[in-house]
């Protein structure tokens, strides 16, 4: 499995969440406690950790851990699995509780601790993603549980169908968006407006708040129909997801990374299709045929000055000017001089939605055989510095 401390994906995922030791609403027991004199009380443990430290500003800690249907395993394998994952973080000898939700079908676990040791200092959280991935890895066998990509046998396509975003009809909500926004971190993605675009292809809206200096994020359900908003705003202190300051760590480190394979295929793809398209929404759709979607910045008056695509293939959301050949000038001829203005025009248009599947065809063609092109080149080059 593919595991992100902030994203968890497939069979047993953990993710942390600071600055709240809340768990979300449901039904919840406790499964087992560890270094809490008072069971009934660990809040009064943890507080009196807390108030020894001075530094530490994210005090809290919380796991989740979603084990899948696949892995079958026990509330007994769970506290094993808890005990050695803190033991590894750091955490060993930290109060801990560790409880057991059993509001869906398929039941996951939460662990909350604090940050700082009783003499006040700071437990150790440095590449503590790393590590706990690395830790996954090491307890795989013996707790049985499969490593992979997460495409097949992810937990959250058994449970909600994530990819085809939030689904008002299928309830839990919280849990719906703690998965989706899971499943968005996967993603490249170099702006907090992409990421944005990208909750919203999952259905998904946000808001910024702030509360005592803290920023921190409220999330809303989507229509897929309309579009609109369907849900009450869910806050994000409540829910098992990355804080605003870690979404914006996460734009950083994917502002060094070139994917020139990715961006090579996003552009080929759109410079392929947009000739063949007969408006926007006939360019979507046939975009979308190739699992990518694009978002265009306009104007009050409808002038495209912007366009992101998102490959879902790939996982990577890249602006226009990140593409060879590729600018939202482009676009904005195409919509004057090719995508009809007035609805009944775009109905007609519409209506030649079958030949996208040619238009497709035909990018997909060019993409392989620009593919083609690169390796025998490549292999010439290779011939002649070994002829050398």
């Amino acid at each position: 499995m593919v595991v992100k401390i902030n994203a968890p994906v497939a069979h047993c995922s953990i993710s942390v969440r600071y600055n709240e030791s809340k768990v979300e609403a449901g039904e919840a027991s406790v499964l087992f406690t560890m270094n809490i004199p008072d069971p009934s009380n660990p809040m009064a443990t943890f507080e009196e950790y807390e108030r020894g430290s001075l530094r530490c500003e994210k005090m809290s800690f919380h796991a989740s851990i979603d084990p899948s249907v696949n892995d079958k395993m026990s509330d007994k394998d769970i506290e094993e699995f808890a005990k050695k994952l803190m033991e590894k973080l750091g955490y060993g000898d930290q109060p801990y509780i560790v409880y057991k939700h059993s509001d869906i079908d398929r039941v996951h676990y939460h662990i909350v601790s604090v940050r700082v040791d009783k003499e006040g200092r700071k437990i150790n959280d440095s590449n503590e993603r790393k590590r706990c991935h690395q830790i996954l890895k090491e307890l795989a066998a013996e707790f049985g549980y499969k490593i992979g990509n997460g495409q097949k046998t992810d937990s959250r396509m058994e449970e909600f169908g994530v990819y085809k975003g939030f689904t008002p009809k299928a309830g839990n909500y919280s849990r719906q968006i703690e998965m989706l926004v899971s499943h968005a971190m996967r993603y490249h993605f170099t702006t907090e407006p992409q990421f944005r675009m990208l909750m919203n292809t999952l259905n998904v809206d946000f808001d910024y708040k702030k509360r005592g200096g803290a920023e921190y994020l409220v999330f809303y359900g989507l229509d897929p129909k309309s579009g609109r908003r369907c849900t009450g705003g869910i806050s994000g202190k409540s829910l098992a997801v990355p804080t605003v300051e870690e979404i914006r760590k996460h734009t950083q480190e994917c502002k060094g990374e070139a994917l020139k394979k990715e961006k090579g295929r996003v552009g080929s793809i759109v410079r392929s299709l947009l000739p063949h398209s007969a408006s926007e929404e006939h360019f979507r759709r046939m975009l979308e045929k190739t699992g990518i979607s694009v978002h265009f910045s306009k104007t009050e008056d409808g002038k495209i000055f912007g366009a992101t695509f998102i490959d879902h293939t790939a996982k990577c959301c890249f602006k226009a000017s990140e593409l060879h050949k590729i600018t939202a000038a482009m676009f904005e001829e195409q919509r004057l001089t090719h995508w009809p203005g007035d609805e009944k025009e775009k109905a007609d248009a519409f209506s030649t939605l079958g030949t996208a599947a040619d238009a497709v065809d035909l990018a997909m063609k060019m993409l392989n055989e620009d593919s083609m092109n690169q390796n025998e080149d490549e292999e010439m080059m290779m011939r002649g510095r070994r002829r050398r």
